[in-house]
């Protein structure tokens, strides 16, 4: 398969994708709306079967696409941000995914082709860049601002099984979210010789959107913090040429966010 055809799958993939997650995320909007006034009950639960099977449908074709894409551009993974750390955050996801969805072939499938990125020595990485002591102070303050706001609700993590949390709904769509808003969504932007700056505003604004689901149930969170987040995690992506140190930025505000 020559170099355009696997550009255009690429592509066709990444599309699907954030069309998939778009769909799921007005579809839950919608259902917010249709509470608020009142709608008929059948109505909004329509709209909440769709968002919940389109979150299945992505729970499902992420990470096998996520692992497709990198087999279509493994000579090429250093352009999508990925180092070898981030293959192991992905191969921790894909373990845990592999876990709780046994009979998924697709992500067994996934899970082993990673298994064998991680060990490669064929495969040219992202050289992994270290942050500046301000970035890493600017980071840490953001987070601190967000434990502030949230330390009256720090009981909640009582009542919750933390670890299992950790495990199932946050390290895993951290991880999958930033190979395709970071990552691949980089490499495609960079493909159209579009600048760093301009590719910082760009998918600030694509992950800004494919959270609108936010937008009626917390709407300055959608407002105004997501904006930040995602041009935060774009921001630190971009300087540490890594996707693997977004992924871990982007697992410690979620957590904050599920203490929150």
């Amino acid at each position: 398969m020559n170099i355009n055809n696997k550009r255009s799958i690429t592509y066709l993939i990444l599309f699907f994708l954030l069309i998939i997650r778009y769909t799921q995320s007005f579809s839950l909007v919608w259902a917010d709306y249709l509470t608020i006034i009142n709608s008929e009950i059948n109505n909004i639960k329509l709209f909440n079967f769709w968002g919940d099977t389109l979150f299945a449908i992505l729970l499902l074709a992420k990470y096998p696409l996520i692992a497709l894409i990198f087999k279509l551009n493994q000579n090429s993974l250093s352009e999508m941000l990925i180092d070898r750390l981030y293959i192991f955050l992905l191969l921790l996801a894909g373990i845990i995914g592999v876990y709780f969805l046994p009979y998924n072939i697709f992500f067994i499938i996934a899970f082993v082709y990673t298994l064998f990125l991680a060990f490669s020595t064929k495969q040219t990485f992202s050289n992994r860049q270290p942050l500046s002591y301000l970035d890493i102070i600017l980071l840490f303050i953001f987070l601190f601002l967000h434990v502030y706001i949230a330390h009256d609700n720090m009981g909640r993590l009582s009542s919750f099984n933390f670890i299992e949390h950790l495990f199932v709904e946050i390290i895993p769509p951290s991880v999958f979210e930033e190979a395709i808003f970071r990552g691949i969504i980089f490499f495609c932007l960079f493909e159209l010789r579009i600048s760093n700056k301009k590719i910082l505003i760009i998918q600030t604004i694509i992950f800004w959107l494919a959270h609108i689901n936010f937008a009626i149930e917390a709407p300055l969170f959608f407002l105004i913090e997501i904006p930040i987040i995602g041009f935060i995690l774009g921001y630190v992506a971009l300087k540490s040429k890594s996707v693997s140190v977004s992924s871990v930025v982007h697992i410690l505000i979620n957590i904050v966010l599920f203490i929150a």
